[in-house]
């Protein structure tokens, strides 16, 4: 199999040396208050630059993400944090936005950039057109299957890093926004609710965990298959996870590739449930039983007795269920009663039967959510493996001649030269005895692997020269590393300073599914009109996107569309001048909506030239895009676990459109609305009546309608 790189998850300083001595052979991670997992513990600016210089002297690359949305000051503000890490030899940078990628490229010329799965990338022509932009890596939709990850491998000369472990996002990542409308708290931000986890209930008073995915984690097979289609890199997903489990999870990929058989230890660590993602196609991807780590099943129970199929032992974590599979509660087991032995034992077979008093009543179910053996071992393995650099060295000793040591990894080497040797009066050190003291380097994170010896076996060798010698080239070869990652090519901070035109009166447009909903739209003087497409593009199903639409809802649509004047909906989330200003440069971009994440101040800082600006101010907003099929019937209404009720909707593809049940209305703010000049503003009318659409379009005069604002009070958050 051909090696693929291992990509592993950051969270805390723990879990990156974790992944590092599983064999990582790069780790990404994110700065406090940035990146996409902003609830992580992650690093500050001081921690980061140590840890480079310590990952690169164990040969692993650090990736830092900020594939998050950005507004123009924030983007500017941390020019100061990433200059630092850049000159420190900080690896790569993954990115979602656009603007971020502009602010990068014109200041960091050296960085690897990557984009992130939250751009919803999933064909060739959205890669190549990234690629162009100067992005190095793509992390393609993880909707995508091995045939068309191959397929789209084929047609682009970009990397191509793909998820095989860990959790997964039900909605196209990037284009998920029900944790930001409904809680405040934006995916597109890294501060994810996982309003996906939460139970909902739907139309037939059934309650399910419909929206949460099973974790995936791929075998043998898949990765074969993956470095056969050409896959650069594998991810792995964790960085809200413990070191051990990072520590398991990068071993499980690492032994597969490198062809060691061993037992997959991740349903022990964390179980939601596991499946091979979208490698085959939408397949057995939703656990609507569970939504949490139920670990693995011990056996049923018997009042507070249990027979159990799996050992245990005090300190494991145990969780109750009913025959419902609802946790009751849980409890670490602190001693053990064997039926039938009045002796407190510390563990137990499997097979034996076990008292649990403290057990919730109903419990049917007993499951391990925490394995002690198994959590003992990992940590013990961790503090014993070290991770080394493979060094060869030569050595030279003769009398009459000063004694040098030099030291050889990839492309470099080093030398010491330390005392000028005399002659030995007594017994010599045979070449064995050298070899053996320049191996010992346990205080670096070298491991010499041959020695090549120049030796007259004449001369007298003070071992203790020799320690210094051999302290002196590790310590020489380390800073010729370490320095050779530094950067001075850094360009000075440039502003964004971005024209900007202001509309005095903008045009009215609507958004329908239904043409008789365009012709109430058209009886009210409303002359542009859009139809709805697809959120994204499969690289297995672009004959079927839309490409005669005026309204682009995904790359692909914009990129090979048919019109010479071509509108960007909302969910290319523009944020910020620097992205709006890198889509308007495209000569088919007319208008551009800027996202409803923003609220009235935001919206009014984004300014740019080339096109025109646009802002939907009434409709259902999507709150999430997912592409298989959550529940049979094509339209279901259902609540969340708060009340919270939304809207399902089966589109021509198959896909799952997740919409808030109640439409966002900002008319009675549209004064306001009116002063930022914005060049069009749009109705979106799917599920109103006739009678209701007539209202909406009259209360534009009047203003007489319900506020209903979701972000437009509060913002990106």
């Amino acid at each position: 199999m051909k090696w693929m790189e291992i990509v592993a998850p950051g969270g805390q300083p723990e879990s990156l040396k974790a992944a590092v001595l599983a064999g990582a052979d790069a780790v990404y991670l994110g700065l406090k208050g940035l990146g996409a997992r902003r609830l992580a513990t992650n690093f500050t600016v001081d921690e980061l630059i140590e840890y480079i210089d310590w990952a690169h002297l164990r040969g692993v690359r650090l990736y830092l993400t900020l594939n998050t949305l950005m507004t123009d000051e924030e983007i500017e503000s941390v020019y100061d944090e990433v200059k630092r890490l850049y000159e420190a030899g900080l690896d790569g940078i993954i990115i979602q936005d656009l603007g971020v990628l502009k602010f990068i490229k014109t200041h960091f010329p050296g960085f690897h950039i990557h984009a992130s799965t939250q751009m919803t990338c999933a064909n060739h022509e959205e890669a190549e057109y990234l690629r162009s932009l100067g992005i190095h890596r793509l992390v393609p939709a993880r909707e995508l299957s091995i045939p068309e990850l191959a397929d789209l491998k084929k047609q682009t000369d970009i990397e191509l890093e793909v998820f095989v472990s860990g959790a997964l996002c039900v909605s196209y990542s990037g284009n998920c926004y029900l944790s930001s409308f409904i809680g405040g708290r934006s995916g597109n931000r890294g501060m994810c609710t996982q309003a996906c986890r939460r139970p909902y209930e739907n139309e037939h008073r059934e309650m399910g965990y419909y929206l949460s995915p099973k974790d995936q984690v791929m075998g043998k097979p898949e990765l074969e298959k993956l470095a056969e289609a050409g896959i650069d890199a594998l991810k792995l997903e964790g960085r809200m996870k413990t070191a051990v489990y990072v520590y398991a999870a990068v071993k499980n990929i690492h032994r597969i590739m490198a062809g060691v058989k061993a037992e997959n230890l991740m349903p022990r660590l964390f179980n939601r449930g596991y499946s091979r993602g979208y490698m085959y196609g939408a397949k057995d991807l939703i656990n609507t039983r569970y939504a949490s780590n139920h670990g693995v099943s011990i056996g049923e129970c018997d009042g507070n007795w249990i027979k159990l199929s799996e050992p245990v032992i005090t300190g494991d974590g145990l969780s109750f269920l009913d025959r419902n599979e609802k946790v009751l509660g849980g409890e670490y087991l602190s001693k053990i009663r064997i039926k039938g032995d009045p002796t407190i034992h510390k563990s137990a077979r499997a097979g034996q039967v076990i008292q649990i008093p403290e057990m919730s009543s109903g419990t049917v179910y007993v499951y391990k959510t925490f394995d002690k053996a198994l959590n003992d071992e990992l940590e013990h393995d961790l503090k014993q493996v070290k991770r080394r650099l493979p060094i060869t060295g030569e050595l030279t000793a003769h009398t009459g001649k000063p004694l040098t040591l030099s030291f050889q990894y990839k492309n470099f080497e080093v030398t010491a030269t330390g005392l000028t040797l005399e002659a030995a009066s007594n017994r010599v050190l045979d070449g064995d005895d050298i070899r053996e003291k320049v191996s010992e380097l346990g205080d670096t994170t070298f491991e010499l692997t041959a020695l090549k010896l120049h030796y007259d076996e004449a001369c007298f060798i003070p071992l203790k020269e020799l320690k210094n010698l051999k302290r002196e080239a590790a310590w020489q070869l380390a800073e010729s590393l370490v320095k050779s990652y530094r950067r001075k090519d850094t360009h000075p901070f440039t502003p964004f300073h971005t024209e900007d035109t202001r509309a005095k009166d903008p045009i009215w447009a609507a958004c329908v599914t239904e043409p008789w909903q365009e012709e109430i739209c058209r009886n009210y003087g409303i002359e542009k009109i859009y139809y709805r497409g697809a959120d994204a593009a499969r690289q297995g199903n672009l004959d079927s996107i839309d490409l005669d639409s005026p309204m682009a809802r995904n790359l692909y649509q914009l990129l090979k569309n048919r019109n010479s004047k071509v509108t960007l909906d909302w969910n290319f989330n523009i944020t910020n001048s620097a992205a709006f200003s890198q889509y308007a440069q495209l000569p088919q971009v007319d208008t551009i909506y800027l996202s409803p994440e923003l609220n009235l101040e935001q919206v009014a800082l984004v300014k740019g030239t080339g096109a025109k600006k646009g802002l939907v101010i009434y409709g259902n907003l999507t709150g999430m895009y997912i592409e298989t099929r959550i529940f049979p019937e094509n339209y279901q209404e259902f609540t969340n676990d708060a009340n919270d009720k939304f809207r399902a909707v089966i589109n021509k593809f198959g896909n799952t459109e997740i919409y808030l049940y109640e439409p966002m209305n900002l008319i009675p703010r549209l004064d306001e609305i009116l002063a930022l000049g914005l060049d069009e503003l749009r109705l979106d009318f799917q599920f109103e009546t006739p009678e209701q659409i007539a209202q909406i379009l009259q209360a534009r005069n009047t203003r007489n309608t319900s506020y209903t604002p979701y972000n437009f009070d509060r913002g990106l958050m």
